[in-house]
């Protein structure tokens, strides 16, 4: 069964907004420059940055800036890869400066289902939900599936998405970022993207049936050049 990888990460304090994409691609460099392609445990990877105008602002956190989502098949290929002590060295220093932190906290693993099949694009409405906590999450997972096909289903969504996948998440690593399902809508456009949160954002009463609305996302995002 495929898995999904991601974490949600801000910029750090010493790096400015304009050169966030930048620094992200030299540190996504550090990390391809220790995998040979044949040793990765990942099947691919994207890495987005949040456009803070088209996505909810309505967050009780700091807005995140960036997601990076990665695909596998083997979980402990994965884990094998945590025994490179070097890589993680070389890795956890440079994401002190670029995040300001350790991105491990904000990591989450889960199971994979495609929704839509087709390609990834240049833009992707991300929605990360925390489920409500009297709901089991496999419950939480198949209301939102269902909720989902509504969302695809509506006029101003349908046509739009190239892919679409929903990821259930199985581990979190801190209460922070603790949620139970991570939605990935593809598209082609800025213009789609908008017209996706727009339609997101009118289901939010029905979503509230399922999903802490505070402590859930729903972001516009964009693929960082060259990821």
């Amino acid at each position: 069964m495929a898995k999904t990888q991601f974490y949600m990460a801000r910029r750090g304090p010493t790096v400015s907004a304009e050169g966030f994409p930048q620094r992200w691609i030299e540190h996504f460099a550090l990390y391809k420059n220790f995998e040979a392609p044949q040793e990765t445990p990942f099947t691919s990877g994207r890495y987005l940055l949040v456009d803070h105008a088209l996505s909810d602002g309505r967050v009780d956190t700091t807005p995140f800036d960036a997601v990076c989502i990665m695909t596998l098949d083997d979980v402990g290929r994965l884990r094998a890869s945590h025994q490179n002590t070097e890589l993680l060295r070389v890795m956890k220093a440079d994401e002190e400066v670029v995040f300001g932190g350790n991105i491990d906290p904000a990591t989450c693993l889960g199971e994979r289902q495609t929704v839509i099949e087709g390609k990834r694009r240049g833009h992707a409405v991300i929605l990360l939900r925390q489920r409500r906590p009297e709901l089991t999450a496999d419950a939480f997972n198949a209301a939102w599936l269902g909720h989902l096909q509504t969302l695809l289903g509506l006029p101003a969504v349908a046509g739009r998405p190239r892919l679409t996948a929903h990821t259930a998440v199985e581990q979190v690593r801190s209460p922070e970022y603790a949620y139970d399902g991570m939605t990935e809508i593809w598209l082609e456009t800025p213009e789609d993207a908008k017209a996706v949160v727009d339609a997101v954002l009118g289901q939010a009463e029905a979503e509230a049936a399922w999903v802490v609305p505070a402590r859930s996302r729903t972001m516009a995002t964009k693929v960082l050049p060259r990821s």
